[in-house]
């Protein structure tokens, strides 16, 4: 959200007078890199949630239906990543602080949480390189000798993200 730009272009997304029914969201481990620390991060989300609130508000003042926000939180890094600039420890903190960034400016329906669905995958490579879920597996030998199953994690994601799309409350 840091480019003017790109601002410009999601609010076109919900300036005209069919918006998105759904709006998904998340926060990726390249956040973990991007922000050196905690406290820089809070501001950062806090400018994150105030943008999608403003948003959300020129909706409610247009008197048009407000979209369905839903925040799906990063995955856990796993095997040799874990040591990372974006180790689970911090990625978990950043998430605790995006969602509690939303809720404070009323922005988010409901939360995924990838996180604790990727965690029992983190300790190491089984279902991800370190970073990476989704990619299709080879039939190769991975880090650890084995051969693994690397979409497993992003297909477990889809049937979660269809369930919330289709249940609606």
């Amino acid at each position: 959200l840091s480019n003017a730009e790109y601002r410009e272009l999601l609010k076109g997304y919900f300036s005209h007078e069919v918006v998105p029914d759904t709006l998904i969201m998340n926060s990726g481990l390249h956040d973990g890199i991007y922000w050196p620390n905690l406290r820089h991060f809070i501001k950062g989300a806090d400018y994150a949630a105030a943008f999608w609130s403003e948003i959300l508000e020129g909706l409610r003042r247009k008197g048009m239906p407000l979209p369905e926000v839903i925040y799906r939180t990063t995955v856990t890094t796993g095997g040799y990543a874990r040591s990372l600039g974006f180790n689970p420890s911090k990625m978990e903190a950043f998430n605790g602080v995006v969602i509690d960034k939303l809720r404070q400016y009323n922005v988010i329906s409901r939360v995924i949480d990838d996180f604790d669905m990727t965690f029992p995958w983190h300790y190491d490579n089984r279902a991800n390189d370190g970073v990476h879920y989704g990619r299709a597996p080879l039939k190769m030998k991975w880090r650890d000798g084995q051969i693994g199953h690397q979409y497993f994690v992003d297909l477990m994601l889809g049937h979660v993200l269809l369930n919330a799309l289709c249940t609606r409350s």
